[in-house]
């Protein structure tokens, strides 16, 4: 699994900063599995900011058939929050 973590830094002061929002991203196996792991498909839980309530899903999106060797998370981020957002 990888968690991808917003965090506010107030004007920039360390110090103040509070986690935002974080997303959930998991390996769903079975694209792995069918291509003995050359590419990957992903799970992902966006949850809700800590405005509302940061236990709850927000949005659930897919990132499909991402090449595990050749791109990494950014590609699944970018994916991910292309099923959602459009």
């Amino acid at each position: 699994m990888l968690r991808v973590e917003i965090w506010m830094i107030p004007n920039g002061d360390e110090s103040k900063k509070f986690l935002h929002s974080t997303a959930k991203i998991v390996n769903d196996s079975t694209t792995t599995i069918a291509t003995n792991g050359e590419l990957g498909s992903y799970k992902v839980e966006f949850m809700q900011s800590y405005k509302f309530n940061p236990d709850k899903i927000w949005k659930t999106g897919k990132a499909k058939n991402i090449h595990r060797t050749k791109q990494g998370v950014w590609h699944i981020l970018n994916q991910a929050l292309k099923s959602i957002l459009g």
